[in-house]
């Protein structure tokens, strides 16, 4: 039990509704004398009436009789069961004074006071959070709608949390439901993790910053992401079609053509091109770059024109 509900007033309601069936038995006590009484009262009527001694309003007057007292045991009885279950509802009101754990596990957290009103209208009111076993936890968390095709029940999430920058944590997943929700105008759709926490390092509330792995491939060419960005400032070509990486040939930035596979958003596979491993890949340029490299050409042109005056 972890909270008590004053219980004055329901312990009145039970010895109430206690006083109640007890009357409505002994109703029912009398209702039966009654009725025994009304069929004697009959029997004997209907011996006098065979032998012509009575006249017959007197045989339908004890019929009548008898047939009301039937009536008021059938009442007496329903009455019995009517304070039967009120007493019933009473004891059940009372029982919902003493607040139980529906789990054995830790108090995270106290939302009431001794003392304090707790009213329970349309919403039943929060009055302890429990967790149940905190060397099993779950994951919540949204993924949108570009995505959820790809999540699937069974595959492996790594994690981190701000608490342990340094610790990749591990978990599975568990179910992925269809209620969806808009976050910021993307529409998600929630996601649970089941993971493992033998340590207690994991706390709930914690915000995990979640990665799910699709698919997992080794012994395969990679480049960063951030060399499918990138484009020379100074190119002046002709427009570029598909996946293009820019690698340094001759201290020079040269454009290669490639099909592209799995990403796990920082490097992305290669599955075909004119690359080779250790190759280097231009991801970007250092600020005002392009200025120099353009004040580098006019210097060039203008030495070789007056070399050429002269």
């Amino acid at each position: 039990m972890i909270a008590l509900i004053d219980p004055t007033t329901f312990e009145a309601q039970v010895e109430q509704a206690k006083a109640n069936l007890m009357q409505a038995k002994a109703a029912l006590q009398k209702a039966k004398a009654t009725f025994e009484d009304a069929q004697r009262n009959l029997n004997r009527q209907k011996m006098l009436w065979d032998r012509d001694l009575i006249a017959r309003s007197d045989l339908d007057s004890a019929q009548t009789n008898y047939d009301l007292a039937v009536a008021g045991v059938s009442e007496a009885e329903a009455n019995v069961y009517q304070a039967q279950a009120a007493l019933k509802r009473a004891e059940t009101d009372l029982g919902y004074t003493r607040i139980y754990s529906p789990v054995d596990g830790i108090v995270v957290s106290r939302d009431v006071d001794a003392g304090q009103t707790v009213a329970a209208s349309f919403q039943t009111p929060t009055l302890f959070t429990i967790a149940q076993d905190l060397t099993k936890m779950q994951i919540e968390t949204n993924v949108d709608e570009a995505d959820i095709g790809e999540v699937k029940e069974g595959l492996s999430v790594t994690f981190t949390v701000d608490a342990y920058p340094d610790t990749v944590f591990s978990g599975i997943i568990k179910q992925v439901r269809i209620a969806s929700s808009v976050v910021e105008n993307v529409v998600t759709y929630p996601v649970i993790i089941d993971v493992a926490n033998p340590d207690l390092m994991l706390k709930p509330g914690m915000t995990a910053n979640v990665t799910i792995i699709t698919d997992k491939k080794e012994d395969v060419l990679a480049v960063p992401s951030a060399a499918l960005r990138y484009r020379p400032s100074d190119y002046l070509g002709n427009t570029l079609r598909g996946r293009v990486i820019w690698v340094l040939e001759n201290g020079k930035p040269s454009p290669k053509e490639v099909k592209v596979g799995i990403t796990d958003g920082a490097y992305v596979e290669i599955l075909q091109g004119d690359l080779s491993e250790g190759q280097l890949v231009v991801i970007g340029e250092e600020a005002n770059s392009a200025k120099k490299i353009q004040s580098q050409q006019e210097d060039a042109l203008l030495g070789g024109a007056a070399k050429k005056c002269h």
